[in-house]
């Protein structure tokens, strides 16, 4: 595969226990469908509080410049589709590209360490939250069970099991 923007030969790497495809020259990696979730899994790299610091600025930054800014990439694996720009996540300053057929992901350079300290900071605030609320979360579900109501009691059973399912891991 080429680099969708110097054209440079990808090479692979482990990153994360990963297999990676970067660019030598400007840095940027190529991420099969899944890889990312697997990068941010396996938290292997620390990160220092200045690259912490920097990664909190693009948050609090209004954005300058748009998603469709930069023209669109073509996919390095899939060749003849073009990539679709997105903010990662939502709004966080990180604009990513996510080819629409094979779902692979290009990111420029950076942008890999940007994502795994957002996400390292997301699980942090969000147990935090567990702590707020989950003894209320707990309450309403037991009263939603308790109201006689079969659907509204098994959605916050879902809600309830499943948000403490995913954050008390």
């Amino acid at each position: 595969m080429n680099c969708p923007h110097c054209q440079n030969t990808l090479t692979q790497e482990d990153y994360e226990g990963v297999e990676i495809d970067r660019c030598t020259a400007c840095e940027g990696i190529y991420l099969d469908d899944g890889e990312l979730k697997h990068i941010n899994d396996a938290r292997e790299k620390t990160f220092s509080p200045e690259e912490i610091s920097a990664v909190d600025g693009i948050q609090k930054q209004v954005q300058a410049h748009s998603e469709e800014a930069v023209g669109s990439i073509q996919c390095p694996k899939c060749t003849d589709s073009q990539m679709n720009r997105q903010n990662y996540a939502g709004q966080t300053g990180i604009v990513i590209d996510r080819c629409p057929n094979c779902k692979g992901l290009w990111l420029d350079a950076g942008e890999v360490e940007k994502i795994q300290i957002m996400v390292e900071g997301w699980e942090g605030e969000q147990s935090a939250d567990l702590q707020s609320y989950g003894a209320r979360m707990q309450e309403v579900a037991s009263r939603a069970v308790e109201s006689g109501n079969p659907y509204r009691g098994r959605i916050m059973r879902a809600i309830y099991s499943g948000f403490f399912d995913h954050f008390s891991s």
